[in-house]
């Protein structure tokens, strides 16, 4: 009978393995399909297949439905390397992929873009002014606030009124210092003025893939005539021909710190406004809609040492936890009496494990502002889970109904499922935080 069952395991093994292949060869098409080529849409797919296929073709060849020591220990090891490899799979994509570019509205990336933009939006004859931005520096002083300091300049006709000329950013707090640095005069009688900014920042970032997120910081550009008759557009003219991935508007020499600048772009993000800011003579008449010019700079955060921090912590928890369950007998030998085990030692324990996890976690959300659940502080939902697991297998061997799957081969089951079901839970959450990336 027995033989019989484990010939049926194996056949339902097969079953699953060629699925898996079958559903593994349609992932990588349409992931090959994907129309938007050097990003992460669809890859999920491709890391969940080849999971299932590397699993089941692993046990096939351990065969580890015979019940032997060796095989199951073998196959458990197995399923554990495949699961911690899909995760980390998934971080090395995650954090290689350029593709995403979350920018604040309509990205512009040429003179004529603008100038389409402009007169789609703005066809009541605007005064236009070319406005550039060359940021020095940048830190972010907290989880909503960031320090920009660097270059504005703007360039004027001679009927530019001294009313529209300069720049206000909006989203400054408190004030902001600007400070005249050069002017420039032109032969056709225009003029280049340049100053030189230092504001901090406060915006709403997005954490939730911490510490594998990326950030738009942006500046934005208000000009100081507030009469709408003056609309600002990139000064293109004094870049190279333009491309996001060549950063330009960024020093080479901004020191990069925690987070790592990899595009800058234009873009104008269309603000509905309730009131005319006291510009109106006559009775209060709608502004409409206003579209504000943005200086978008991409961000990746560098990962690898928050990520390090928090893994050695809960790494640590799970070996103790994982070692305590060779403590964790029915019978009452030498080693339950040696090591003092019974259902409040195995409470008291529970209970010191979780106090380091809780630690950790909160030391994540004060990186993060604590407004979201971050896929870093999952880690110690996943622990809560597993410690969690280990306690109600020490309750079931201490209760006086005998549990079979747990009392068999002395508490076997549970070592044998603890390191495969920390890694699959860790691959689930890793999955459905990044499924959708970016």
């Amino acid at each position: 009978m027995e033989r019989e069952t484990q010939r049926r395991l194996e056949r339902i093994n097969l079953a699953v393995l060629a699925v898996s292949a079958v559903c593994l060869v349609l992932a990588l098409f349409w992931y090959a399909a994907d129309t938007q080529p050097g990003t992460l849409h669809r890859w999920w797919a491709v890391v969940i297949t080849a999971a299932a296929v590397l699993i089941t073709a692993g046990f096939a060849i351990v065969r580890p439905f015979t019940l032997t020591h060796h095989r199951t220990v073998a196959a458990s090891v197995l399923a554990s390397v495949v699961l911690a490899a899909g995760v980390g799979v998934t971080w090395a994509m995650v954090s290689s992929d350029n593709g995403a570019e979350p920018i604040e509205g309509q990205r512009v990336g040429s003179a004529e873009a603008a100038g389409a933009y402009q007169d789609t939006h703005h066809s009541d004859g605007k005064r236009r002014i070319p406005t550039g931005v060359m940021v020095q520096q940048m830190k972010f002083g907290g989880a909503n606030e960031v320090d920009v300091s660097g270059y504005v300049w703007q360039r004027f006709t001679a009927d530019v009124p001294a009313a529209a000329r300069g720049v206000i950013f909006p989203e400054a707090e408190n004030s902001y210092s600007l400070t005249d640095a050069y002017t420039y005069k032109h032969g056709d009688g225009s003029e280049t003025v340049g100053w030189y900014f230092q504001a901090k920042l406060r915006q709403s970032f997005d954490y939730r893939h911490y510490p594998l997120d990326r950030q738009n910081v942006w500046l934005q550009l208000w000009t100081k005539d507030n009469t709408q008759q003056t609309s600002l557009v990139p000064d293109f003219s004094s870049y190279p021909p333009w491309r996001d991935s060549k950063m330009y508007g960024i020093s080479p020499d901004l020191v990069h710190a925690d987070w790592r600048p990899y595009f800058s772009t234009w873009s104008y993000v269309q603000h509905a406004h309730t009131s005319t800011l006291g510009s109106n003579a006559a009775a209060y008449a709608n502004p409409g809609v206003w579209s504000d010019l943005y200086f978008n700079i991409g961000t990746k955060r560098a990962w690898v040492g928050p990520m390090i921090d928090s893994l050695i912590r809960s790494l640590i928890v799970a070996v103790i936890s994982f070692l305590a369950l060779f403590l964790y007998t029915k019978a009452d030998d030498d080693r339950r009496s040696a090591f003092g085990f019974s259902t409040w030692g195995a409470i008291t324990f529970t209970m010191s494990t979780l106090l380091v996890i809780v630690v950790d976690q909160t030391q994540v959300r004060s990186a993060t502002g604590g407004g979201m659940l971050t896929y870093l502080e999952c880690f110690a939902y996943v622990m809560y889970a597993v410690i969690l697991g280990v306690s109600v297998n020490a309750v079931l061997l201490t209760a006086r109904r005998e549990v079979r799957p747990v009392e068999w081969a002395g508490n076997r089951l549970p070592k044998l499922l603890y390191w495969p079901a920390l890694l699959g839970l860790l691959l689930i959450v890793t999955l459905l935080y990044f499924s959708d990336y970016p």
